[in-house]
This record gives structure tokens, sequence and C-alpha cells, in this order.
């Protein structure tokens, strides 16, 4: 058989990228919700609620043909409802963290506005006191020309020359208030420069958001917003699926190592021939003292320790639970006659088998699936194959049968055997059955065929297996049989 290599380390980067990634989640989503109620005992709670979604998905990712619909609903939508509650405390910590820097954004921008409005209020002040001069000095020269005249005609120029020293004492004043606010503009200019120097740190963590805003025309507040939505959409849901994975994967190792301890020579089927050999002169412990072949192959293919036997008596007798009871195995047995300690009564039949198997938490990978119902035997362990992967089948086949035929009895729930020749499957409806999931015959006894998966038979010389045809039974009258 070949041996997968080893990939440890690729389990350990899920489960290390799982743990960083629901930790930062949980960072995140605690400080965000501590940020909200302003309370201790809510981020406890929070960081509570973080650890057990993760356990939960966990859970029901590992046991979910195992849980009750009930508790696998209630724990799936749980997960779901805990994973928008982490996003929400997320979304809250990283609006809480951009408002903060855009409030410190925006001080600085209201302090530059404030200054540039001094400013542009200081060059109206201006401008006005330039036109006043302007107009002043205007006048001035008019009052020195009739001062002039006034010196030629000589008349009196007192009053006159007052005038003209007013209006150069009034130019001179507002000359100076000029002056000052210019100096004033220059200080508010370098002001400004300061603010904005020293805002320029703030400036260079949002200017790319502010590029992306311009570039899509939005405003920078819903650039961030939707930045933020994108995190949180992938964050804790990241979180949870490399959980999920990393169970995926431990599981998968495990099927490789169960596959790993596997060793036999290819050619173990021939040693079936020497247990034949050694059976002889033995006491019958079952029907067709199949226990012996049972302990050699799962001798060598099998390792769970479980089994599922369908139509089992009483558990003790004319069956194989006892003895593999006692090796530690755990059985689950199943019949339609009285119910004791060891045996579940029900009846068994297509539709009810698989929620059985359920009901009694049986694994999805076993060792031993024996089926002896003289009915519905083939659409039984079609349904079990359908859903579950036993490794090794024994099951009762009629031999009544030619062997050219690929035959059952109807599906029919209210099925009896009665006792003749009308029940089960033929050798050769077994044998595709087998095929159809993905397993080979590798021994009949009498009634019994044995189907080992074929996973583990990989590159064995497994010989074709036949039988003797026999009239064990009376003719039945009603041989509805079903070609498969």
């Amino acid at each position: 058989m070949k041996v997968a290599p080893k990939n440890g380390w690729n389990q350990w980067l899920i489960i290390f990228a799982a743990t960083l990634v629901a930790g930062c989640a949980a960072f995140f989503s605690v400080t965000g919700l501590g940020n909200l109620f302003r309370s201790f005992s809510v981020m406890f709670m929070a960081a509570s609620l973080e650890f057990a979604k993760l356990v939960a998905a966990a859970y029901v990712k590992t046991r979910w043909s195992d849980l009750a619909k009930s508790l696998r609903l209630y724990l799936t939508v749980s997960v779901v409802i805990l994973m928008f509650i982490t996003s929400m405390g997320i979304y809250g910590f990283l609006s809480d963290a951009f408002q903060n820097q855009s409030i410190r954004i925006e001080q600085v921008d209201r302090q530059v506005a404030l200054l540039e409005n001094k400013i542009a209020i200081n060059k109206l002040e201006i401008d006005r006191y330039t036109k006043q001069n302007t107009n002043t000095l205007s006048i001035r020269n008019s009052q020195e020309q009739n001062l002039s005249k006034l010196i030629a005609d000589n008349r009196a120029t007192g009053r006159m020359s007052n005038m003209i020293r007013n209006a150069d004492k009034d130019m001179e004043a507002k000359s100076k208030k000029i002056d000052s606010l210019n100096t004033l503009n220059v200080a508010l200019l370098n002001n400004i420069d300061s603010v904005k120097n020293q805002n320029l740190d703030l400036e260079r963590e949002v200017g790319g958001f502010r590029f992306v805003a311009e570039s899509f025309g939005v405003p920078l507040k819903t650039a961030v917003k939707w930045f933020i939505l994108m995190i949180v959409f992938v964050f804790d849901p990241l979180a949870i699926a490399l959980v999920l994975a990393y169970n995926t994967k431990r599981k998968m190792e495990a099927t490789e190592e169960d596959k790993k301890k596997v060793q036999y020579d290819k050619n173990w089927i021939i040693s079936m021939l020497d247990v034949t050999k050694k059976q002889r002169g033995r006491p019958k412990k079952n029907q067709s003292s199949e226990e012996i072949y049972i302990r050699h192959i799962l001798g060598t293919i099998g390792d769970g320790k479980f089994l599922v036997d369908l139509g089992a008596k009483d558990g003790f007798n004319q069956t194989t639970a006892k003895y593999f009871s006692e090796k530690g195995y755990h059985s689950l047995l199943i019949g339609d006659e009285a119910e004791s300690d060891t045996v579940k009564k029900h009846k068994i039949i297509p539709a009810n088998i698989i929620p059985l198997l359920k009901t009694y938490k049986c694994p999805k990978t076993f060792d031993l699936l024996c089926v002896d119902l003289d009915g519905l035997d083939y659409w039984v362990i079609k349904e079990v194959l359908k859903n579950y992967s036993p490794r090794l089948i024994v099951a009762e086949f009629n031999a009544s049968i030619e062997h050219t035929k690929s035959v059952t009895i109807e599906n029919d729930s209210n099925f009896a055997w009665a006792g003749d020749s009308y029940f089960g499957f033929s050798f050769e409806a077994g044998k595709r059955l087998g095929q159809e999931f993905g397993y080979t015959i590798v021994h009949q006894d009498n009634f019994n065929m044995f189907l080992v998966s074929n996973e583990y038979l990989e590159g064995v010389d497994v010989p074709e297996v036949t039988y003797e045809q026999t009239d064990l039974f009376k003719k039945s009258e009603n041989e509805n049989w079903v070609e498969v």
C-alpha cells in the first residue's frame, strides 16, 4: 500500500493562521463592544462568546452526523449570530479608530480654515484702507493745486493748509494699519504652515483613502466605510473557515493514519485458504462459521473497534458479536426479535436504517457490517453504503439463484420471509452493489459473502470468488425478482 508523505506542517500552518485571525477578530470585537457599552463585564462576556463560537463551530463540523437535528440547528444558528456580533464589534472598533483620526484631521482643517478666514478679512481691510488712501491722496493733490492758486492770488491759505496736513496724517495712519495687517497675515500664513506640518503624518495615513475617494468621486468617510465593511465581511468568516479547515485536515490525516496502519502481504487474500483448513473440525459458533474469516480480515484491515449487526438474534447465539465484544469492540446489534441488554429491537427497512444508525451514534467509518435480514438485505445495505463506510461487509446472499442473474426482491417494507426461495439477493447482485460503492468480494462461505473496501486492497491480488448454486429452500410460488 502506498503511504502518503507527511504533511503535518500544513496542519500547524492552518491552526496558526486560524488562531491568529480568530485572536485578532476577538480582540477587535471585544474592544469594540467594550467601547460601545463602556463595561468590563460586557468585554468578558464578549470574550467568552468568542471562545464558545470557535468551539461550537469545530464541534458541529466534527460531530455533524451524530447530533440531533434540533441541537445541530441551534448550534449552527448560534455560530452565525455570534459571527454577526463579532463582525459588528470589529466594525465598531475600526470605525472608532478612524473616527478619532478623522476628528483630529477635521480639527486641523477647521483651524486652517479659521486662519485663512482671518487672512481674507485682513485682506479686505487692507483693500479698504488702500482705496481710502487713494481717494485721500487724490483729494490732497487737488487741495495742493487750490493752495497754489490761493497763494498766487494772495488769498488766505491757512484753512487749506490744515486740510492738507490732516489728509497726510490720515494717509500715514492708514498706511501703518495696512503694514500691521500685512505683518499679521504673514504671521497667520506661517501659523497655517505650522499647523499643516503638525498634521502631515495624519494626512499621509489617510492619503490613500483620499486618493481612492477622489478617484470614485465619493467623500472620504464613504470610502473608509466601504473598506471597513470589506474587512468585516472577510475577517471573522475567515477565522471560522480556517477552524473548519483545520478539523477537516485532522480528519483527513486521521484517515490517512488509519490507512497507514494497514500493513499486509499483497497476496493476503490467498491465506484465506489456510484459514479454511484451520476451520475444519472446529465447532460452529455461528450460522456459517464466518467468525474465523472475519477475525482474519479484521486482523489485517480493522482497528476501529466498532461493528454493526443487522438481523441479530439474542446477541450471542448465531452472531459474531460475542467474540468481538470480548475483544473490546463496541457492538450495535439490531433485530426484530425480543429486545435485550445487547440487542435493540426494531424492524429494519431501508426507510429507517439511517435514522437508527444515527440514533445509536454509529461512526461514519467502522470495522464490520453484518446483514442477515432474510428479506430486504440488498436495499438496506445500499442505504447504509450511501451514508457510511464499513471496512468489511458480511452479508447473506441467496445461493439458490443462478450465477448469471443480478436480482433481488422488491423493495416492499411489508415483506415477510415465508421460508421459501424468495428472499434476499443473488450473488451477482451483491457483487455489483459492492462495485458500485467501491467494494470487492474477497471470500464466500456457504450463505455469506465477504466484501472489503477497495481502499484496503491496493496492490492486492484478489482471486475470483465463486459459489455453488444450491436448492436449500422450497420453490416460491411468487418470485417477483427485480433486476439490479
